[in-house]
């Protein structure tokens, strides 16, 4: 099941930024095991310049009511990603500022420690 979740929304991301209303609404709605992966697609587009303002501001302010999953969920795979994209380790980077993210790539962080 989440590798059918991964692909579609590999799929959305290429809806670029058609995509996005639906990404905030499944982003900032009801918690569900979907809302890491729209907030990871979310980053990727800002990273790209997509609405990346608002995206940021947006995701600052609701960061910190978020279940601690769905930001683990987002935080693994930007993690891996930023590692080769610059533009999204700046976005990561900002997001590290909200301490609930920081918790969660901390979290992610110490597992991958041998």
């Amino acid at each position: 099941m989440s590798y059918w979740q991964f692909a579609i929304f590999e799929i959305v991301y290429n809806f670029r930024e058609q995509a996005l209303p639906m990404l905030r609404k499944v982003a900032f709605g009801e918690y569900d095991w979907t809302q890491g992966n729209a907030i990871e697609v979310m980053c990727r587009l800002a990273a790209e310049g997509i609405d990346r303002d608002r995206t940021l501001a947006d995701l600052k302010k609701k960061m910190p009511g978020m279940r601690d999953e769905a930001l683990g969920y987002a935080a693994a795979p930007l993690l891996q990603l930023a590692k080769y994209d610059l533009r999204l380790a700046a976005v990561v980077d900002e997001l590290r500022q909200v301490d609930e993210f920081e918790n969660a790539v901390r979290d992610i962080i110490a597992t991958d420690q041998p």
